[in-house]
């Protein structure tokens, strides 16, 4: 977890992380209500098809399904915004807060950026690449950390946090891959909707004239032709009456 500070305390009902025995080991069971959240993981993908949700209404949503699919305490979903990466959405209540910028050139979570690759730290207590401190104090004791990939490379980060030791098994880790694709395409569309800007259109008015004008144009026209024929006729018939 490599986040600034969060400018509030942790969850005064937070367990101590040093009493929380690893009791869940590498298959964590599944949420009780895990077959809604699978549920509602296809919906997202529907909406985002379809357009009817926002793209933040869509992060939001995969960011609450990873939490229930893979029974961490807290998720956290990083991306590049505006040339740095801020967390975009949060579920739970360790979760870092919203906008709160991601340090990527340390930790674990700087680590999946780098190598674009799926990270666990099974105990944040043995785990060099954490901050110890911070996860002691968030009662934080596992994380898996899922990378965002983009067009162009990576986009960003999905992060689980877990209050035991041992707490993401490969079923977990599947499920937070499928909710970081859902990411990564509601991030694209995001980008194509940015800068897809307006074109002005610019028309000659005579394209546009109203019809009742052309006609005028060529009613003045034919009567015009109309009197030139007349005058026309008259001129010959002066001229065969001198002759």
């Amino acid at each position: 977890m490599d986040y600034s500070p969060r400018s509030t305390p942790p969850d005064p009902g937070m367990p101590n992380a040093e009493l929380l025995p690893g009791t869940f080991g590498l298959n964590p069971p599944v949420p009780r209500n895990a077959a809604e959240y699978r549920a509602q993981a296809e919906v997202l993908r529907r909406d985002l098809d379809t357009g009817a949700r926002s793209v933040e209404s869509i992060l939001r949503g995969a960011t609450d399904a990873a939490r229930v699919l893979s029974g961490a305490a807290g998720t956290a979903l990083a991306l590049r915004t505006n040339g740095v990466i801020v967390c975009r959405a949060r579920s739970g209540t360790i979760a870092p807060e919203l906008d709160a910028p991601l340090d990527v050139g340390s930790g674990i979570s700087g680590e999946c950026l780098r190598t674009a690759s799926i990270l666990v730290s099974n105990d944040s207590a043995t785990d060099s690449r954490v901050d110890t401190e911070v996860c002691i104090a968030l009662g934080i004791r596992s994380i898996v950390v899922v990378p965002v990939r983009g067009a162009a490379g990576m986009i960003g980060i999905l992060e689980a946090f877990s209050t035991h030791t041992n707490a993401f098994g490969p079923e977990q880790i599947d499920s937070l891959r499928a909710l970081a694709e859902i990411a990564e395409a509601a991030y694209a569309r995001e980008g194509r909707s940015q800068s897809r800007t307006p074109t002005p259109i610019t028309a000659r008015p005579a394209l546009f004239a109203p019809p009742v004008v052309v006609d005028q144009i060529l009613d003045i026209e034919r009567s015009d032709d109309r009197h030139s024929r007349r005058r026309y006729w008259i001129f010959g018939a002066g001229a065969i009456v001198l002759l």
